[in-house]
């Protein structure tokens, strides 16, 4: 029991010193080296509620403490890993998140002999899970998409296929997080067809340093399609 309760506070103190460390001076926060390239790897599951993530290994650091949080810092969680991933998991897939790590030397006992400065942060992006299609104007081959906001998205590429194993082409593209909809009428520069099944695929995206990245879509990703006739 004490020692559970020891590794609980240790645990703790490591997620304290996590935010500490962004306002730390050099000095303080010597000891180990940043975590190098802390990145997305891939989602685990088509409904994006879990996933995995990577960094570098650090030389002398033999456990990592992981920071998952809002795109906006907020509901900030811990986990500890050995090794060089985690896989981790979201229960709120409309919410984009972003994963920072911190390199740490631990005792057998438990007890914090060194820690580095958080790593650069890594984006998690869900994809939105539900969709809707009208056609406005079936005279004109015309279809609205719409899909649920994911907060902390910057915009959103929609892709049409006429193949639900692709290839996917760019349809659409928002710039905006509040933009939840499209309109077209085109397929590959052409006019939709009678007859032939449409499907449809939404990513989103998000800004990092002036650019944006998105987030690969599981191999299973759900789609829907729409056909005129």
């Amino acid at each position: 029991m004490f020692k559970t309760l020891k590794r609980l506070a240790s645990a703790l103190l490591i997620a304290t010193l996590i935010s500490a460390a962004v306002f730390a001076t050099p000095a303080e926060a010597a000891g180990l080296a940043t975590p190098r390239n802390c990145h997305f790897i891939r989602w685990l599951d088509h409904g994006f509620t879990s996933f995995r993530v990577g960094w570098n290994l650090v030389k002398g650091a033999n456990k990592y403490i992981i920071e998952l949080a809002y795109a906006d810092g907020t509901n900030a969680k811990y986990y500890e890993s050995s090794k060089s991933y985690a896989t981790l998991a979201i229960s709120n897939n409309r919410r984009v998140h972003k994963v920072r790590v911190c390199a740490c030397k631990v005792n057998s006992s438990g007890d914090i002999l060194k820690y580095s400065k958080p790593s650069n942060t890594a984006f998690i992006v869900p994809s939105p899970t539900e969709w809707s299609v009208s056609m406005p104007d079936r005279t004109k081959y015309r279809v609205k998409i719409k899909w649920n906001r994911v907060v902390g998205a910057n915009g959103y590429n929609i892709f049409l296929s006429t193949n639900p194993k692709g290839p996917w082409y760019i349809n659409k593209q928002t710039s905006t997080s509040s933009a939840t909809s499209v309109t077209t009428d085109r397929y590959r520069g052409t006019k939709f067809k009678k007859y032939t099944n449409y499907y449809v695929r939404i990513v989103s995206r998000r800004v990092l340093n002036g650019r944006y990245i998105t987030v690969p879509t599981p191999t299973n990703h759900s789609t829907f399609y729409f056909w005129f006739h």
